[in-house]
């Protein structure tokens, strides 16, 4: 990151979801620090989360082309993005971008395991972030969440088969071709 703006409070009140599959449009309602859930949200999350509940997190300030995770990197904490955009990627390979209402970094902090890919902004960024203890300190006052997070996360997983599936196809018509090619000589 090039800054950190230090920890305060974000307030989010249009749409937030910390569990779901998004925050919504967290940056129109950006105060530091600070996610303020709103009544509309609580009943979008089916409750689990109670109107006007304060999620302390830590804003941080990047500008475009930082890195905010490394591949094989420890990993204790998840970002929200609060505005801009980022793309997760393995070096050179693009895996997808995340912008403004999405989350990344949940998979080191439920697992334990080091990073498996790295974060980069595509323009400037702004973030918050919680630390494994205090999502988990969430998910434990919250148990609705645990759902929509696993929720989340089978959705992302499922949008990934999809990926993979058709670089696969592309790449077995890209090799249909050059054997077509070669055999037709």
């Amino acid at each position: 990151f090039s800054g950190n703006a230090g920890s305060g409070e974000f307030s989010a009140k249009n749409n937030v979801s910390f569990g779901g599959s998004v925050l919504g449009n967290a940056a129109a309602g950006y105060e530091k620090g600070r996610f303020l859930i709103d009544p509309v949200t609580a009943s979008l999350t089916g409750g689990s989360i109670a109107a006007n509940t304060t999620i302390q997190a830590e804003d941080n300030i990047a500008i475009e082309g930082d890195t905010i995770i490394k591949k094989d990197d420890v990993g204790f904490t998840m970002y929200f993005i609060m505005s801009g955009e980022v793309k997760i990627h393995d070096g050179e390979q693009l895996l997808a971008r995340l912008s403004s209402g999405e989350f990344f970094g949940e998979m080191s902090i439920l697992d334990r395991e080091p990073r498996s890919m790295s974060v980069t902004t595509t323009e400037p960024c702004v973030t918050a972030s919680i630390q494994r203890t205090h999502f988990f300190d969430i998910l434990n006052r919250y148990p609705g969440m645990t759902v929509e997070l696993i929720g989340f996360i089978s959705k992302r997983l499922r949008r990934l088969n999809q990926f993979m599936v058709e670089q696969l196809r592309n790449r077995e018509r890209e090799l249909e071709l050059q054997v077509a090619q070669r055999t037709a000589d």
